[in-house]
This record gives structure tokens, sequence and C-alpha cells, in this order.
């Protein structure tokens, strides 16, 4: 999977556990309702901006959308291949 589908995916669930529709998210965040929808869907790359916009609509921590393991698991592949990179030196 990739970043912008991952992003989409727990931005829908998000909406959908917030009860709110596209049409109810845009209207509260200021985005437009195709624009949401694409960012749902991983078409769209969605901005910082509007990252910040959606997490203060939703009422949510920007970590929410990046806490998974996946990053979590490359971070720590990157961090212990520095240290057996530093031991080899």
């Amino acid at each position: 999977m990739d970043i912008l589908l991952d992003f989409g995916l727990r931005l829908k669930e998000l909406r959908l556990q917030s009860s709110i529709s596209q049409d109810m998210l845009a209207s509260l965040s200021g985005l437009n309702r195709t624009y949401i929808g694409g960012v749902e869907r991983g078409e769209r790359n969605v901005s910082l901006k509007n990252i910040e916009i959606l997490c203060h609509t939703l009422s949510v921590d920007i970590s929410y959308y990046f806490a998974d393991e996946r990053f979590s698991m490359r971070l720590k592949h990157k961090s212990l291949k520095l240290q057996g990179d530093k031991r080899s030196n």
C-alpha cells in the first residue's frame, strides 16, 4: 500500500467514525467535497496545510494519520542499519 492510500483510508475511517458525510466534512473544513473524495481514494497528494485543517475539523492529533507500523518499522530498520554501519568502522 502507498502512503496516499494509507492516509486516505485513515481519513475515511475517522470521518465514518464521526458519522459525517464527505459533504459535511467539506462544509466544516472549507475544502471541496470532490477533493476530500480524491484524498480518501488515495488519488490526491494532500498538503500539510490541508492535513492540519482536517485534523482540526475532525478533532484529531496529526499523529493519528502517521502512527503506523510500516513507518515505525522503516525508521527502526534505518536506525539499525546506521548502528551497524558505525560498528563496522
